[in-house]
């Protein structure tokens, strides 16, 4: 039962993610580009470390000291399908993210994947 109600929860907490989502286009007319950018790593974030809240997903990060100042390149084995969040919350930068061509099959995931900076 309590699976069930997480599932449900974090359901519908995603469908506010994506409703916040939404916003950048407004807030980039009335406020700027680099307003828009700030929101939506706010809330790429917030999703990240929510997620891994609702998970009971706990990890320690070594050598973010050698992490450089400009461009990196993170490469994930995707081992699981944390990988994503795991990333965002270690970093905490602004990221971009590849993902496979067949994502553009679904209408309602590529929406998002392009307000997200997702090369495909």
């Amino acid at each position: 039962m309590r699976t069930y109600l997480i599932m449900i929860y974090y359901g519908l907490f995603m469908v506010v993610m994506a409703l916040r989502l939404l916003l950048i286009k407004i807030i980039r007319r009335i406020k700027g580009n680099k307003a828009a950018e700030a929101y939506k790593e706010k809330v790429v974030i917030n999703w990240s470390r929510h997620t891994l809240k609702v998970t009971g997903m706990s990890y320690e990060a070594y050598g973010k000291e050698n992490i450089p100042e400009g461009n990196c390149l993170y490469v994930s084995n995707h081992q699981s399908l944390f990988d994503i969040p795991l990333i965002i919350d270690a970093v905490s930068k602004p990221l971009g993210f590849v993902a496979k061509k067949e994502l553009k099959k679904v209408p309602i995931l590529i929406h998002g994947l392009k307000k997200l900076i997702v090369y495909i």
